[in-house]
Formats: C-alpha cells, sequence, structure tokens
C-alpha cells in the first residue's frame, strides 16, 4: 500500500521536458517564411535604387553662361558680340549731338567695353570709359540695351539720348566708321582728310597735330587741308564781309600746299588770337614765311571754285563741325586721336 502511494506523488511532480536544436535553428516554417520575405524586400529596395534614373534640380543655378532666374539658366536671344556692335552705334550716335556730347565718342576707349546680361529685365548693360584732357576728368557711359530689340535702349548717369541712332560704329579710342563710307581707292600712302573752319575754337591749333602727324608717319599718310564755313565764319562775315571773312581759309589752304606751311602755320598760330585777321597780315605772314608769291597768287585766284568743291565733300561726310578728320574715306575722329584713325585703318603703319 505504501508503495502505491509513493508511486503517486512522483506522478503529480512537475518537470521540464528539454528537446534538441532542430536543423531548422528551433524556427518553424512560418517564421522562415517571414525571414525570408523581409529579406526579399530589403534586396529588391536596393536593386531599385541602384538602377533608377536619379534627376536633380540645380535650384541655384550657378554654372549658367547669362545668370539665371528662379533657379532657371537664362537664354538671351542675343550675344555679347551684337550688345558690343549696337552699343558702338550708339557711342558713335553722340557724334551728331547737338551740344557738349557730341565729344563723347572721341574721348571713349574702346578697350574698355563691357557687357552684361541682366536676366530678371531682359537687358544688357554695355558700359564705356574715357577721359576729357580739357577737364582733366575721367567719365563712364552706361546703357541698358534691350536683348530683343538692340535699337531700344537707356543711357544712365542722367546723359541725354543721341537724337538718332546711327549705324556708325566706334571702332578704335576717338575713332568712328562711318555707315555707307567706303576706303580710299589710294591704299598708300593713307589718305588723310583734315576739315577746320579756321575761326571754330581748336582750328588753328589743331594745325600743330596735322604737322605732327605728318612727321611721325614720314610719306605715309598724306594729308588735305579741307576748309568749312560754320557759324563761327558766319559770325566774321556778317562784321567783315564774307570775302575778308574766307581769306584766312584761302591763306592756310593754299599755303598747306607748299612745302613751308609748318611754319606758316606756326607764324599765324604766333599771332591768331580767336578774333578776325585781314588780308594784308595774311600776306605779310606769307612773305615773313618765304611762300611761293606767284604759286600762292594763283591759288587764292582759283580758291572760290576750290571752296565749293570741299563744301560738297563735308556734306558728303556730314561734317558740321571744325575740327574734324576724316581717314582712309571712312574714319572719323578728332585731330588728337587722328593717329589712332591711321593705325586703324593700316595697322602696318604702328
Amino acid at each position: 500500500m505504501a508503495k502505491k502511494k509513493e508511486d503517486v506523488s512522483r506522478i503529480k511532480e512537475k518537470s521540464v521536458i528539454i528537446r534538441p536544436i532542430s536543423k531548422n535553428g528551433g524556427l518553424d516554417s512560418i517564421h522562415l517564411a517571414l525571414i525570408v520575405l523581409v529579406i526579399v524586400l530589403v534586396l529588391l529596395i536596393a536593386a531599385v535604387s541602384y538602377t533608377k534614373e536619379v534627376i536633380i534640380k540645380n535650384e541655384s543655378a550657378s554654372n549658367c553662361t547669362y545668370g539665371s532666374v528662379n533657379g532657371t539658366c537664362s537664354s538671351p536671344i542675343s550675344n555679347p558680340s551684337q550688345i558690343k556692335a549696337a552699343f558702338e552705334s550708339i557711342v558713335a550716335s553722340y557724334s551728331t549731338s547737338a551740344s557738349s556730347l557730341s565729344i563723347v565718342p572721341y574721348l571713349s576707349n574702346t578697350s574698355t567695353i563691357s557687357v552684361q546680361y541682366l536676366p530678371a529685365s531682359k537687358e544688357w548693360l554695355a558700359g564705356i570709359s574715357g577721359y576729357n584732357p580739357a577737364t582733366k576728368q575721367s567719365f563712364y557711359l552706361e546703357t541698358l540695351i534691350n536683348d530683343s530689340d538692340n535699337s531700344k535702349f537707356i543711357p544712365f548717369i542722367e546723359i541725354a539720348k543721341p537724337a538718332n541712332l546711327s549705324q556708325n560704329k566706334l571702332v578704335s579710342t576717338g575713332v568712328i566708321q562711318l555707315a555707307n563710307k567706303y576706303s580710299c581707292l589710294q591704299k598708300n600712302p593713307v589718305q588723310v582728310f583734315w576739315f577746320i573752319d579756321p575761326y571754330s575754337p581748336g582750328a588753328i591749333a589743331s594745325l600743330s597735330n596735322m604737322t605732327a602727324l605728318e612727321k611721325r608717319f614720314n610719306g605715309s599718310v598724306n594729308v588735305t587741308m579741307k576748309m568749312l564755313y560754320t557759324q563761327a565764319s558766319v559770325g566774321i562775315a556778317k562784321q567783315y564781309g564774307i570775302v575778308n571773312a574766307q581769306a584766312l581759309s584761302g591763306y592756310l589752304f593754299c599755303a598747306s600746299l607748299q612745302p613751308n606751311f609748318g611754319k606758316f602755320s606756326e607764324n599765324l598760330n604766333s599771332i591768331y588770337t580767336n578774333s578776325y585777321i585781314s588780308p594784308q597780315t595774311l600776306a605779310s605772314i606769307a612773305n615773313q614765311t618765304s611762300l611761293n608769291n606767284t604759286q600762292l597768287s594763283s591759288c587764292l585766284a582759283n580758291y572760290p571754285q576750290v571752296f565749293e568743291r570741299q563744301n560738297l565733300l563735308s556734306s558728303y561726310y556730314n561734317i558740321t563741325t571744325s575740327p574734324a578728320v576724316i581717314t582712309n574715306c571712312e574714319y572719323e575722329s578728332l585731330p588728337q586721336t587722328a593717329q589712332n584713325a591711321v593705325c586703324y585703318a593700316n595697322s602696318s603703319l604702328c
């Protein structure tokens, strides 16, 4: 009986059953399937990330040639060369201005021209610097030029727009290439026309520039004087008569045809006071210079006809101010920049 009770108590005691680890690491088939599914998804995502094309939008557009607007590169209609050509025409157009601005093209330095596109307004900012030797001051001219229509522009620094936009171009410092004009048939020596009204301010003084130019190029240029009749001579004619007013022009032109012209212009400049000079005084200067009187008298007698032809030539080049210089029949400059014109017309001389 005692033995039976002992067997019963052994059956009621709790026990721990330990099973050996199977070949699946203790995981059943369901857990294995879930793990395999996760691995497949990870591999799939990795594969997609390496094969999909990635598009990066450059919001800053820092590498744009002409800048950007709202992160998009700008594409102007005009290019810098076209804007430079348009700006050269704008600057050259000031030469026909009936104001002090007419001097701007001749004082501007073409090597300083700069152009920059403004994408926000679709305009170009063009600029050029210059120097006025009379006032010893530098200046800078800036102009906004429309990208789609280069004939539309706005000058800065409160400078007035030229009355008419010409097709002339500023091609070198102080040198304008005249539109629809062609180079001289005679290439050597380079032809230079020196237009002056001797009673206009600076005309007589420019004769020293003329002789210096001839000396500088030593026969490689042929300078001929062309006389003008501007308001300066009109004022003299009202007081002394047109014949007396034109006497100075006649003597200058005829003396320029003789070898001693340099000496004649020096003697004239030494007594000139920006006022009327009588024919008697001019004859005295001619005698002191030892000009050929026979040749001088013949030239003076024919000068009225010569003067008419010279006025037609000045009209052809639209020369209305004195002094002015035309080089190689197509480049206009001031006496002070005539050397630049010669060098531009024939670079082998410089």
